[in-house]
């Protein structure tokens, strides 16, 4: 009986000091980032801002459900999207591709927007463009590239904090995630 506890009790500790090793070691790796994430990033000089739930999933797909919002400080006109594709990290160089083909825009309009929509012929026209660009996206594979900058987690509330950067020819963005 004293060998059954002691072997209960090994293979216990044993068995955190994995998870320890799998969590805690500092390194960023693609087992690390497979889950569910809620990611924010702001694009400031297009006044969006988009909100997703990204699911990264350990064989390599991913599903992503996102929400493209305009303007950043007060949600007007806001278009859901809902994507499938395949990710892919990069463990030394912490290169996150992202390889999306967008399936479905919808509009999801805040009443203030619909209400200003009824009363001002303005805004339709501004609207339609707008979906119109989001919708050309729908059946077209889409690579974005991105270097993780951070993965923390909070040794109180153990969330997860990812950190995201996208390049671009003119600017870098950052994603913050959580899970």
């Amino acid at each position: 009986m004293k060998k059954l506890v002691l072997l209960g009790l090994t293979v216990s500790l044993l068995g955190g000091c994995t998870l320890l090793d799998i969590v805690d070691d500092g390194k960023i790796t693609h087992r690390k980032l497979t889950g569910e994430w809620q990611c924010t990033a702001s694009y400031p000089e297009h006044n969006t801002k988009t909100v997703s739930r990204l699911k990264l999933i350990g064989d390599g797909s991913l599903v992503n459900n996102s929400s493209i919002i305009e303007p950043i400080d007060k949600p007007f006109f806001v278009y859901d999207l809902s994507s499938t594709g395949t990710w892919k990290l990069d463990e030394q160089t912490h290169k996150l591709t992202y390889t999306l083909t967008t399936n479905s825009v919808q509009r999801n309009h805040t009443e203030d927007a619909l209400d200003a929509m009824e009363k001002d012929s303005r805004y339709k026209p501004y609207e339609e463009n707008l979906f119109k660009k989001y919708s050309k996206r729908i059946n077209k594979q889409n690579t974005i590239n991105f270097v993780v900058t951070s993965l923390t987690r909070d040794s109180k509330n153990g969330q997860y904090t990812l950190v995201l950067e996208q390049k671009t020819a003119q600017k870098s963005y950052i994603s913050s995630c959580v899970r």
